[in-house]
């Protein structure tokens, strides 16, 4: 009893000092951050996975470092581009080719005198913008394209209409090529011409997502190099700890280097289990992976989750280090990036972020309810955009794969010892050479409440201290064995239960005796007669 309210009195002061810290945190309005690109589009274009295309076009420019604001044209203000003293422009044309533009005049003049980047995407393109590419345009119909770059190769889906250029000038630069089945001829399918650039369409998955990235990244200078990094999700206290650490052994055998999107407790850091679960994390870290801290499952965004997110994840965070476990970064679906509330109090505590998709369109709504997320998109100084493995199965040549941004190709953790055989197996064929943190000298820094854990190229420090990833933790942060303080009353009817244990067992003795005694006078009656 003493050690609770204890650690109910420490809990409380933790608490209020947070408040007092800023006393008007939970009042004041968060600024949104000013972006630096403006999405245009006609529709949202949702898919079949129910994500829309501009959500996807969003998370692409925060990995990139970019922020970005959204506006539907129906919706642009004339001058808007001007005001926003924004770095680029970005049209997204999202209707078939054939549908009639819905590109409004005020919205086309405005473009047109806009000297920043200029990047069109999908649908047909505007005199004006032909003449400033340089370049011709035809339209294809009814074509299934296949993307080739650097040695890789995948087939795109089906297209009922699909905008190319043509005779290009000598400057322009290309970024990927499509070949139409049963064809030789080889169509551009990024391009790009001094502050302006041409996307036919802008796939959702695949190698056409990272040319599509290399385009952008290239047009704001934002380009880099770098291999995918291995992340395997879906993983909770409820775990399986005996599955993960199997996995996570078979990839420290094949010399894989890895990283783990988890969450993890506020409450219950004392238990037995709890400490189960980081054992096996600690495991993970000791095999070189690393940790990522994904942000709480939102049910629903109301003023009660809003006012819990704080303390939830400060309390998360302080249960994993003294657990001797350390996120190097944070796990967010975009939305959470564009809803400023959500993104001060989770990922804006890291430098390094795991952005992941976002869930279904009527997923999302459930959750948000009438607070739509803001068209305004925040970035972090490093993030690496989540792409699932799974979407690469058909494409070749992958061993020379490398990604124009930080990427991340994620797998859901194996149900079975068959399935983690069969991810070894899909692994070594794919031949990937993967984001290896400490030859690649990943840098990271996250801050909770009074807890910073930096991780520099397979370096630990929490609080600047230098740490050692132990398999055994301290004594003193040991579980305790499972069992209950018993009351009076407890006592009461345990002594009662022993007492009349007893009592059966003596009683018993006496049958038996007498049933012995019985038997011997009854056997000597019968010798008698």
């Amino acid at each position: 009893m003493r050690n609770k309210k204890l650690l109910g009195v420490v809990f409380l002061l933790t608490v209020l000092g947070a408040f007092f810290k800023n006393p008007t945190a939970q009042m004041q309005t968060i600024a949104k951050p000013a972006a630096q690109v403006l999405v245009v589009y006609d529709s949202q274009a949702f898919s079949q996975q129910g994500t829309s295309k501009v959500t996807v076009l969003q998370r692409m420019l925060t990995s990139l470092g970019l922020t970005s604001e959204a506006v539907q044209e129906s919706a642009y203000q004339q001058g808007q581009l001007q005001r926003g003293k924004y770095l680029g422009l970005i049209t997204l044309e999202n209707k078939e080719v054939d549908s009639a533009s819905g590109i409004s005049s005020i919205f086309a003049h405005d473009r047109q005198n806009f000297t920043g980047v200029r990047i069109h995407i999908g649908g047909k393109l505007t005199s004006a913008e032909l003449s400033a590419l340089g370049a011709k345009q035809k339209q294809l119909y009814s074509q299934q394209f296949t993307i080739r770059t650097s040695g890789s190769s995948q087939q795109l889906p089906f297209t009922n209409a699909v905008t190319v250029l043509s005779d290009l000038p000598k400057q322009a630069q290309t970024f990927g090529m499509l070949s139409a089945q049963g064809s030789e001829n080889k169509i551009p399918f990024g391009v790009s011409v001094g502050h302006n650039a041409f996307l036919p369409v802008l796939p959702e998955n695949g190698l056409g997502v990272l040319q599509s990235a290399a385009l952008i990244g290239h047009m704001f200078e934002k380009n880099t190099s770098s291999q995918p990094l291995l992340t395997i999700t879906g993983i909770n206290p409820y775990t399986d700890t005996q599955k993960l650490n199997r996995l996570t052994k078979m990839l420290h055998a094949n010399g894989w280097p890895f990283a783990l999107s988890v969450t993890s407790l506020a409450t219950g850091t004392r238990s037995p289990e709890f400490y189960k679960y980081t054992k096996a994390l600690r495991q993970a870290q000791r095999r070189g992976g690393i940790i990522f801290l994904r942000v709480p499952y939102l049910r629903q965004d109301d003023d009660n989750s809003r006012q819990l997110l704080s303390s939830t994840m400060q309390s998360t965070f302080a249960g994993l280090t003294q657990a001797g476990v350390y996120p190097v970064g944070m796990a967010s679906p975009q939305f959470w990036q564009q809803i400023p509330y959500l993104q001060r109090h989770s990922t804006h505590a890291s430098n390094t972020l795991l952005l992941l998709p976002d869930p279904s369109h009527e997923k999302l709504r459930a959750i948000v309810g009438k607070k739509q997320p803001a068209t305004t998109s925040a970035v972090n100084p490093q993030t690496f955009l989540a792409v699932k493995l799974a979407q690469f199965k058909t494409a070749s040549g992958l061993k020379r794969l490398s990604a124009p941004l930080p990427v991340a190709f994620t797998v859901s953790l194996p149900d079975s010892s068959q399935q983690v055989r069969h991810l070894e197996k899909e692994l070594q064929l794919t031949g990937l050479k993967w984001y290896d943190p400490v030859q690649d000298q990943l840098s990271t820094r996250t801050e909770m409440g009074a807890i910073r854990v930096e991780y520099q190229s397979g370096h630990y420090r929490l609080n600047g201290r230098l740490v050692q990833i132990k398999e055994k933790l301290p004594v003193s942060l040991k579980a305790p064995k499972i069992g209950t303080q018993q009351s009076y009353i407890d006592k009461f009817f345990a002594l009662g239960s022993t007492f009349l244990i007893l009592i059966f067992v003596i009683i018993f003795l006496i049958l038996a005796v007498l049933l012995v005694l019985g038997r011997k006078i009854y056997r000597e009656m019968f010798l008698r007669k």
